[in-house]
């Protein structure tokens, strides 16, 4: 799993803050709050396979949120809108729709959403969380009209982000957490600081 399918591990092909990414694979490095984040390429997100998925790590961790592909759309609106709050509050990370806990492809999602694309669903999503930062979007093709949903989000400094429930949220490992009044109130400090 360490080794990169494209490039057999090899030499990357573009840098970001010090750290080697090779067009698709994760890299791991600092975030400016000194946290181990992962890195992927944003504009390669969309070339991304199936087969290219067997990269993703075994289990959710700080930067992996996985989502079943049996989870209905109300509860993925209510997991992606809280994901999106805790991403942007803790650094960044990788929302995966369509996969088993294991990170592993278990029938892929919808594309189409009560007839919209699953794209233009993931905006609307996105959207009602305050303030919205930099996240991009990739469907990869599972079956006919099913696939593996990549949202990743970049590392915020306009934290607090506020979910669509009307709480923040942060990530606790693997976890996403509500975040406690003291959370909030640092992340409103950091910001003043950016």
């Amino acid at each position: 799993r360490d080794a990169c399918p494209r490039c057999s591990g090899g030499a990357a092909s573009i840098r970001m803050r010090t750290a080697r990414v090779c067009g698709w694979a994760p890299a791991r490095a600092m975030s400016s709050e000194g946290r181990i984040v992962l890195l992927y390429a944003p504009e390669e997100l969309n070339s991304w396979t199936i087969a290219e998925l067997a990269a993703l790590p075994d289990g959710e961790d700080e930067s992996h949120e996985y989502k079943s592909s049996k989870t209905p759309f109300d509860a993925l609106k209510t997991k992606l809108s809280c994901a999106a709050s805790a991403f942007w509050n803790s650094g960044g990370g990788l929302f995966v729709g369509g996969v088993d806990n294991a990170g592993r492809v278990d029938g892929g999602i919808s594309t189409v959403v009560n007839r919209e694309p699953l794209q233009d669903w993931v905006d609307r999503v996105v959207a009602s969380v305050a303030p919205r930062a930099r996240y991009r979007v990739a469907v990869v093709n599972a079956e006919a009209d099913k696939g593996v949903l990549l949202v990743a989000f970049e590392e915020s400094h306009l934290a607090p982000h506020m979910a669509s429930d009307g709480r923040y949220y942060v990530r606790a490992g693997a976890h996403t957490e509500r975040a406690s009044a003291f959370i909030v109130e640092a992340l409103f400090a950091r910001r003043g600081l950016s």
